[in-house]
């Protein structure tokens, strides 16, 4: 009889130590298939990163080419069509810019989470912000006051370099102030500078500026009253109404650097055609600013 209460006692311990091995297995385990999601997730972000900053897609033109619908893309990238920079990760601005839902050409992230071949079981979204958190205020006409920030802290920046200039209407005519050269300022410790145009005594201007620090460079757009603001596509824009344009109304504004320093110009370009599409029409202008 004492025999059965051993052998009970050594089946006791037996079944003990099998349960406490399975328990510390699954302890053991569960961290240890966290951690291996996590690099799989880890490896497979950097996958899609990489995608996306080094290749341009397919269609390689789909920034700039408005008849390229988001069923359209096979992969998705935001580099340049043709790379003539040796910047590397520089993105296309027309592939970027269709990512805006302000976009009259506008892609939904769906189809390029489609296009990167991503399933379900990934959530995916593209939020893309500027370098800098710039912020322009007219504290009198003519007078503005520039403030660059860092984006995250919201640290002041010192020797940011601040490049300005207005376009305004004068007797049906556009003018800009400064008339052959921009304007120029540097932030202080506080992070601002002043830039003064004179006095403008035109109800209709673009205000222009341009901040570049250390490489980053952050462009702000100040408009006044009746100004429509709108969105180029490649070389397409749309408007909601038909409007003439008389021979070189259209002013392209292109920020390029000279003997290292900014300036911001402007070519004098025409429409090449109109089209009537669903939403309005589509412009073209002649002449497009080459991507550097």
């Amino acid at each position: 009889m004492p025999h059965i209460y051993e052998y009970l006692f050594a089946a006791v311990i037996t079944v003990s130590v099998l349960l406490a091995s399975s328990l510390m297995l699954n302890i053991i385990s569960e961290p240890l298939r966290i951690a291996s999601e996590k690099e799989n997730l880890k490896a497979a972000a950097q996958t899609i990163l990489t995608q996306i900053l080094l290749n341009p897609g397919s269609p390689e033109d789909w920034g700039s080419n408005i008849t390229i619908k988001g069923l359209d893309l096979t992969s998705f990238g935001l580099a340049p069509k043709k790379r003539i920079t040796k910047e590397v990760y520089t993105l296309d601005a027309d592939k970027i810019s269709r990512l805006n839902k302000m976009n009259p050409f506008y892609i939904p992230p769906y189809y390029a989470g489609k296009a990167l071949g991503l399933s379900p079981e990934y959530g995916f979204t593209i939020e893309i912000f500027p370098a800098l958190d710039v912020n322009v205020s007219e504290t009198q006409p003519g007078l503005y006051n520039v403030e660059v920030r860092t984006i995250y802290g919201g640290n002041p920046v010192l020797g940011a370099n601040v490049t300005a200039r207005i376009y305004y209407l004068n007797s049906g005519s556009i003018m800009a102030i400064p008339n052959n050269c921009s304007l120029h300022g540097v932030t202080g410790y506080d992070g601002r500078c002043a830039i003064n145009f004179g006095f403008l005594s035109s109800a209709r201007y673009v205000a222009i500026f341009l901040v570049d620090y250390s490489g980053m460079r952050v462009m702000e757009v100040i408009s006044s009253d009746g100004i429509k603001q709108n969105v180029l596509a490649g070389k397409y824009f749309l408007l909601a109404e038909k409007h003439d344009f008389s021979e070189d109304s259209v002013f392209e504004v292109i920020a390029c650097q000279k003997n290292g320093v900014y300036e911001i110009e402007h070519i004098k370009s025409k429409i090449r055609s109109v089209a009537r599409s669903d939403d309005g029409f589509i412009y073209e202008i002649e002449y497009v600013e080459p991507q550097l």
